[in-house]
């Protein structure tokens, strides 16, 4: 559970950390390398929360209780009579 949320948390953060450095550069009309270093930072952030999104949705499989061939495939247990 805790890897799941500081991904989360971390690429929020470094989102909203290189938004407001985005928005700073833009407004003071500084020098170009700034923002481009401030948009890879928000690739970053996007990658993480993208990262932890992926952790969440992954699910665990079932147990099914069953035989498994050599191919791969999964046989119930059958009855005989």
């Amino acid at each position: 559970m805790s890897k799941k949320v500081s991904y989360y948390v971390m690429g929020i953060l470094i989102c909203l950390f290189s938004m407001i450095g985005n928005a700073w550069n833009v407004g003071n009309g500084s020098e170009t390398s700034f923002l481009i270093i401030f948009m890879g930072l928000f690739v970053l952030g996007l990658f993480f929360v993208a990262k932890g999104y992926r952790i969440v949705v992954e699910k665990k499989k079932e147990f099914v209780a069953g035989i498994i061939n050599l191919n791969g495939d999964r046989k119930l247990h059958e009855v005989e009579e």
